[in-house]
């Protein structure tokens, strides 16, 4: 097998918001696999003063607004979540 990309991601304070990393890009966006109620947040990912790669998680008050057309054709759903 030939290597064709490497990161050990250690390089203290890296962020990955978008633009501001030339390798990795971190999503702000819900995950609605599996009836999922978590949120991706680019704040959340960064590499420490040592170099390391840390991804945080957070309880949050959260409200998600969408469409649910398998049961019901078109109907506004929106839910409100309390940590």
């Amino acid at each position: 097998f030939d290597l064709v990309m490497s990161d050990e991601f250690n390089v203290p304070g890296r962020t990955f918001r978008d633009g501001e990393d030339p390798m990795w890009t971190a999503l702000n966006r819900n995950d609605f696999t599996n009836d999922a109620l978590h949120y991706y947040d680019d704040n959340n990912i960064q590499t420490n003063e040592n170099g390391e790669l840390e991804i945080m998680t957070e309880a949050a008050d959260t409200k998600y607004i969408g469409w649910d057309d398998a049961a019901m054709k078109n109907a506004h759903v929106e839910k409100h979540f309390k940590s």
